[in-house]
């Protein structure tokens, strides 16, 4: 709706994330507070543009958020920060009960890279490359 009232405003508008800020992300937040080493190799994946494989568990609730890694990636679906990859470019047999997932457009890796450019340094500049 946002966009549709720039463009009445001047038709040559361009598009924007008009959401990203409307809120404060914890989720993402919470995530790179708990990451290791398996999960941040599997986050530099995702921001040099390629997917993981993990299992979903579609029950999940956020008080186990952290009882897992699994549940942290589940969440990052579930909320929307990735999609599942159903394009060509899976390179593997995805096993039965799990998923390819990937950030689905530049605004989520805008959002993600804006949360650990601090945080983890060396991640913000694997997702720029």
């Amino acid at each position: 709706m946002n966009y549709i009232f720039e463009l009445q405003k001047d038709s040559n508008a361009k598009p924007c994330g008009y959401w990203k800020n409307t809120s404060d992300n914890a989720i993402i937040r919470s995530f790179i507070d708990c990451s290791g080493t398996e999960i941040t190799g599997k986050m530099e994946e995702l921001l040099a543009g390629h997917y993981i494989v993990q299992h979903i568990e579609d029950n999940l609730t956020y008080d186990y958020l952290n009882s897992s890694e699994d549940n942290l990636w589940s969440i990052l679906y579930l909320t929307g920060y990735l999609t599942i990859d159903k394009d060509s470019n899976i390179r593997e047999q995805i096993p039965d009960g799990k998923s390819a997932l990937i950030i689905p457009n530049l605004e989520i890796k805008e959002i993600f890279e804006q949360k650990i450019r601090y945080t983890i340094p060396f991640l913000y500049e694997v997702g720029r490359g």
